[in-house]
């Protein structure tokens, strides 16, 4: 029979898996019985953090990734999850703080877009354009990076920029739905309306639900005076 440390990773396993079904208080039990069997491991609290944060307990998460640090103060993971958490209750600064430790010890591509996006939020569009930049860098294939890099332009102002970062985002995964919806906002900004309502339909192909993409359809077609079209 298991025991110990042996008991508390299969406690911790089975909670991950549970937590991969959406079972979350099935995860959440397995997590509070490998900290009973072994309360020294922090990635239990962090798995525990996961699981918390995945039903919007993000205080609770917090106090998880708060014990998984004082375990293991260089734990990044624990450090990046904390801010996601943070970033979530809206506070950016503290979110930013996290990041920054979490990088200083493992830079990687997902930390930066994550910090990138705390930029943003903060509007410190520049540095946010900077944190995109450097998660591409990471790894050219990241969507979302370029993605939110288009999404930053585009609160600056930079149509032209952003359309090129959401046209690179596209080009790696056709499937995202949102980039064709921005790309369309920018394209109708600048007047190509045809290449906006193009953007709009597949958008809205790809997820029927966007009230925003139907939305703004609807204005594009109404700027070219197709008023049955935009009904």
């Amino acid at each position: 029979r298991y025991s110990g440390r042996n008991l508390a990773a299969a406690y911790s396993n089975r909670g991950a898996e549970w937590k991969a079904k959406g079972e979350f208080d099935k995860a959440i039990a397995d997590y509070d019985a490998a900290i009973k069997a072994d309360p020294s491991d922090p990635r239990t609290y962090n798995g525990r953090g996961l699981v918390r944060a995945a039903r919007g307990e993000y205080g609770r998460a917090i106090s998880d990734y708060d014990t998984a640090l004082k375990l293991d103060p260089k734990y990044a993971a624990a450090l990046n999850n904390r801010g996601l958490a943070h970033f979530k209750k809206g506070e950016v600064r503290r979110a930013i703080a996290d990041y920054d430790a979490a990088i200083a010890i493992e830079p990687d591509a997902v930390r930066l877009n994550n910090r990138g996006n705390a930029y943003a939020a903060g509007r410190q569009y520049d540095r946010a354009i900077a944190d995109f930049d450097a998660a591409v860098a990471h790894n050219p294939n990241y969507a979302l990076a370029l993605y939110n890099r288009g999404n930053a332009y585009f609160a600056k102002g930079d149509i032209e920029r952003a359309v090129q970062s959401y046209d690179r985002a596209v080009a790696l995964d056709p499937n995202l739905a949102s980039a064709y919806l921005n790309r369309g906002v920018a394209l109708e900004k600048s007047g190509e309306l045809d290449r906006a309502i193009a953007d709009y339909d597949r958008s809205v192909r790809l997820n029927p639900g966007n009230a925003a993409a139907f939305y703004n359809r609807g204005n594009a077609y109404l700027e070219r005076r197709e008023y049955d079209h935009a009904i």
